[in-house]
């Protein structure tokens, strides 16, 4: 017998605004908020957490690099990153709107060896947590790219932003220059 779902009552303006300010920018935020749309009964947010980070590795594992770096002290320090090109055909298969936009952007002018797309990189730092307790050693240095076909409207979406490189600032500083 099939498990019969309570109908959920509409969402009033209060309980969105609640909804928009519960949890956090993070697994555990995105845990407890599935967590209470869903309701008591189902599924812890422990549970939830660790469905999100299994499928978090999942894809990173089957697209990540390794490169081998010196260290100042001596050794080296294995960096695991996203293949952007793998990161790229991920993200088309996973989103239908930016497929779209992507495919009218190379219906308009696709790439080629004469002509190829203009490649855009985008290099920022943020310091993750509470924005009223920062802690400077969790900095950490974002790179991501687009592409300048895809137009200006779309470049200003973060959905349409691959971002490939996710690292602390106290580690790359541990790095020795080569």
């Amino acid at each position: 017998m099939s498990k019969r779902r309570r109908v959920q009552p509409e969402l009033g303006i209060r309980d969105l605004q609640e909804l928009l300010h519960r949890g956090s920018i993070s697994i555990n935020g995105l845990s407890d908020l599935l967590a209470h749309l869903q309701g008591p009964g189902e599924l812890a947010p422990e549970t939830i957490r660790k469905q999100l980070m299994g499928a978090n590795m999942h894809h990173f594992n089957t697209a990540k690099c390794t490169i081998h770096l010196p260290l100042i002290a001596g050794g080296s320090w294995a960096w695991e990153f996203i293949d952007p090109g793998a990161l790229l055909d991920a993200m088309l298969a996973a989103s239908p709107s930016f497929r779209a936009v992507f495919q009218r952007a190379w219906d308009t002018r696709a790439p080629s060896v004469a002509a190829p797309w203009s490649l855009v990189v985008a290099f920022d730092e943020f310091i993750p947590g509470n924005k009223l307790a920062v802690e400077h050693a969790r900095k950490s240095m974002v790179l991501s790219f687009s592409f300048r076909e895809l137009g200006q409207d779309v470049l200003s979406l973060g959905s349409c932003w691959c971002t490939a490189v996710v690292v602390r600032s106290s580690k790359i500083a541990e790095v020795h220059a080569l």
